[in-house]
C-alpha cells in the first residue's frame, strides 16, 4: 500500500529549479540543443562533443567540413534548427513542438574557458561574393539558398554549377558541345554533383568544393558558429520554449552556482 503522505511530502520537498534564456545567455557564451539527453552528468567536466558533419544538412551548404554547430543564445540556437519561437508557441497552443534539451559552454566571466569557433555569418558574406555571378542577361546572382530582397536573384547551389559550365565551356547547355569529351565533362557537372559541395571532391573538383567552405544560407541570420575540435560543453536542463526557462537539473545547478562568485547572476535567482 503506497504510502501516500510520505510520497506528496517528497513531492513537495522536490522543488524545481529554473533559469531564464535570458539568465543563461548572460552566462554563457555558446550553446548547443539536442532533441536527446548526450548526457546529463557535469561530474566529469561535462559532455564532450566530437566535430562531424550533419545527417541532413541544407542542401547546398558545406556538406564536407566535420563540426559542432554552436549558437550565441539559445533564441538563434532555435531558429537554427528551424523551430519556433516561444511567442509562436504562445499564438498556437494546440501545435506540438519538440523538447530540446541545452547544453552551454564558454563562460562569460572566465577567458580561460574560451572556445574557439568560425563565425558562419563573416564566412557567408565571403560566399556570396565568392559565388557570386554575373549572367549573360546582366543579372547578378548571388549564391543562397534562401530569398533575397531588391534584384539580388535566388541562387542555389545548381545555378553556381550552371555558371561554372557556362565560364568553362562557353555554354549553359551542354548539348551545344560538338566535342564529345567536353560534352561529357560538361554534363558530369550537373549529373554527378547532386550531391552537393561534397561531390565536387569526388568529381575531382577541389578548387570549386573548397569554395563551398563553412557556406550555410542562413548563417546570417542565425548567426551559427562551428567548432572544428572537440569541445566540452555542460548539461544544463530541458528547455520550456513555451516560457522561456530551462528546468535545470541539481548537477548542473550545482554547476551554476560555483560560478555565482563570477557576479553573473544573483544566487537568489535560481
Amino acid at each position: 500500500m503506497i504510502n501516500w503522505y510520505k510520497f506528496l511530502t517528497e513531492q513537495v520537498s522536490e522543488k524545481k529549479h529554473y533559469l531564464s534564456v535570458r539568465q543563461l545567455d548572460n552566462l554563457f557564451k555558446v550553446f548547443h540543443l539536442s532533441e536527446n539527453i548526450l548526457g546529463d552528468s557535469n561530474e566529469t567536466g561535462g559532455f564532450k562533443f566530437e566535430p562531424r558533419v550533419p545527417r541532413q544538412p541544407l542542401f547546398g551548404e558545406d556538406n564536407f567540413t566535420k563540426r559542432i554547430s554552436l549558437a550565441p543564445n539559445v533564441n538563434r540556437a532555435i531558429y537554427a534548427l528551424d523551430s519556433v519561437t516561444g511567442k509562436q508557441q504562445k499564438e498556437k497552443p494546440h501545435m506540438v513542438y519538440r523538447t530540446y534539451y541545452v547544453y552551454a559552454g564558454d563562460l562569460r566571466s572566465d577567458p580561460s574557458d574560451d572556445i574557439d569557433t568560425i563565425k558562419l555569418n563573416i564566412e557567408m558574406r565571403r560566399c556570396n561574393k565568392d559565388l557570386s555571378y554575373v549572367d549573360p542577361q546582366g543579372y547578378k546572382r548571388k549564391y543562397s539558398n534562401f530569398q533575397h530582397r531588391g534584384d539580388i536573384k535566388p541562387w542555389g547551389f545548381f545555378g553556381y554549377i550552371g555558371s561554372v559550365r557556362e565560364k568553362e565551356f562557353g555554354v549553359f547547355d551542354c548539348g551545344e558541345l560538338s566535342d564529345p569529351e567536353k560534352r561529357r565533362k560538361c554534363l558530369e557537372l550537373g549529373t554527378k554533383t547532386t550531391g552537393g559541395p561534397k561531390s565536387l571532391g569526388d568529381l575531382g573538383r577541389e578548387d570549386l568544393k573548397q569554395k563551398f567552405y563553412a557556406c550555410v544560407g542562413d548563417a546570417i541570420e542565425t548567426r551559427e558558429e562551428w567548432a572544428t575540435e572537440p569541445v566540452t560543453l555542460y548539461y544544463i536542463g530541458k528547455l520550456d520554449l513555451k516560457n522561456q526557462r530551462v528546468e535545470v537539473n541539481e548537477d548542473s545547478l550545482n554547476l551554476i552556482k560555483s560560478k555565482l562568485r563570477k557576479g553573473r547572476i544573483k544566487s537568489k535567482e535560481i
